[in-house]
């Protein structure tokens, strides 16, 4: 798709899997993710049989964590990018 050279207001467009409400269902969602897997880290204390199997709760919380990281930042950074525009 070609950009037209005569647009007097030329907007980025953000796909519909890159908007903010669904960053904010995924945030949602990956804050439950997170918090299973301080529940699966949890069990694994009651039982020790299944201490062997703790990586599994802990790579969930750590990549669900870098993934609500990622996302709020991306937020962050829109938020703060409507703010200069307005401002404009």
């Amino acid at each position: 798709m070609q950009i037209e050279n005569g647009a007097a207001h030329k907007k980025n467009e953000i796909p519909w899997y890159d908007s903010e409400t669904i960053c904010l269902i995924t945030l949602i969602f990956l804050y439950f993710v997170f918090f299973f897997g301080i529940s699966g880290i949890s069990v694994v204390r009651e039982y020790h049989e299944y201490y062997k199997h703790i990586w599994v709760p802990v790579l969930l919380m750590i990549m669900s964590g870098i993934t609500i990281i990622s996302i709020t930042l991306r937020l962050i950074g829109r938020f703060f990018q409507h703010i200069k525009n307005s401002q404009q």
